[in-house]
């Protein structure tokens, strides 16, 4: 059997357990209505200004339901131990086209059955919107909300035309996370109890790096006897990658390229990682002669964007810096009487874009996953 077809069975129908584990299974809820506490709706007034509706509907596992919206718009927040997450934004723009809005009444449960009672880990409902087009033709999408108490988060979003059972494989994978490696040139992903697929048989790939939906995995192709010129002398064009471990369909995110300014130069391409939102990828590319240069990739658009010189980089996981990049860069540092002390690897904090940069320590060799380690923070 191809590898690629074990690997769409591996991860269409749930998470591979052992017999020992409990199987994945759903339970669903209702936003009906008839059927919540209204807490407040604009149906209830005579001449509102804009329609806005707040219910409070019933959940699992101690989490509630609210479902709300306005301007043609809506979504689900949900309240665990008296704290409400905010999903709104990331809830509508995992939607394309315009006013999106819950499509129907119905709140899947993704959880495990202990004894008589329910364990539930995320939570999966249908939207719809309008395509921007004459038509107004009507979209539907399948959103994923990882349960996490206050911390709930949108970790995926599927086309409805692709069938729930992808938003549900992404759920179940959500709470057992996959692991991916390379070997010998070929990446391979290991389901959480389950056996090695390999995922590639290019002999040529390395860097993987798994999605934090769990449902992708980005990687660097090697261009054996295909170079590019760079500040660090001549390096292989190398590829970035993108597979969809459900489907198996790979695209090419970034392609090594020559350029005349050295920030734009694509070479020797490595480390990968996503964003918070899996929307983009930042990797590093050959550039200077002492430093490589990070770029971002917007998954969506292709779009390549020069962030600043460093040597490896990696995205905040969580916490109150989110988001932020950990790069680590190789600068020269002076003594108090303006002597040079050498060059040294520094770790630097930068915002997402790249902006607002500053040292996180000033101890030379102080590395992304020593702050991660300093902060609690499992990488």
């Amino acid at each position: 059997m191809n590898p690629l077809a074990s690997l769409t069975l591996l991860a269409i129908g749930t998470v591979v357990v052992s017999a020992a584990e409990p199987k994945a299974m759903s339970e669903f809820t209702t936003t009906d209505p008839k059927k919540v506490n209204i807490l407040e709706d604009s149906d209830r007034e005579k001449d509102p200004p804009v329609d806005y509706f707040t219910h409070l509907c019933p959940g699992l596992g101690g989490y509630k339901v609210i479902h709300e919206g306005g301007d043609l718009r809506s979504w689900i927040n949900l309240v665990y131990n008296g704290k409400m997450t905010d999903l709104m934004q990331d809830t509508l723009t995992s939607c394309p086209g315009q006013f999106p809005a819950k499509a129907n009444d119905t709140v899947e449960w993704r959880g495990y059955h202990k004894g008589d009672k329910f364990a539930p880990y995320a939570i999966i409902y249908r939207m719809m919107s309008s395509a921007d087009d004459d038509k107004q033709t009507r979209l539907e999408t399948f959103v994923v909300v990882k349960l996490d108490g206050e911390n709930s988060r949108v970790v995926g979003h599927v086309p409805a035309k692709e069938g729930v059972e992808k938003a549900e494989a992404i759920a179940d994978r959500s709470v057992q996370p996959d692991e991916v490696t390379s070997d010998k040139g070929d990446i391979y992903l290991k389901p959480a109890g389950g056996p090695a697929v390999r995922l590639t048989q290019s002999g040529h790939d390395s860097d993987p790096c798994l999605s934090h939906n769990n449902w992708q995995v980005v990687f660097v192709r090697d261009t054996p006897g295909v170079t590019i010129s760079t500040g660090s002398g001549d390096c292989n064009a190398t590829e970035l990658l993108l597979m969809d471990v459900v489907t198996g369909k790979t695209e090419v995110l970034a392609k090594g390229k020559a350029d005349d300014d050295v920030k734009k130069v694509l070479a020797g391409m490595s480390g990968p990682c996503f964003s918070p939102d899996d929307k983009s990828v930042y990797f590093n590319s050959a550039a200077w002669a002492v430093s490589n240069s990070v770029q971002q990739v917007v998954i969506a658009t292709k779009e390549i964007r020069f962030i600043t010189d460093g040597n490896s980089v990696l995205v905040v996981p969580k916490g109150k810096h989110a988001g932020k990049l950990l790069i680590s860069r190789a600068l020269i540092k002076t003594d108090k009487h303006g002597e040079s002390l050498g060059r040294g690897s520094y770790l630097w904090i930068f915002s997402p874009n790249g902006k607002d940069g500053k040292e996180v320590k000033s101890t030379e060799g102080y590395t992304a996953e020593d702050y991660l380690k300093d902060q609690g923070i499992r990488p």
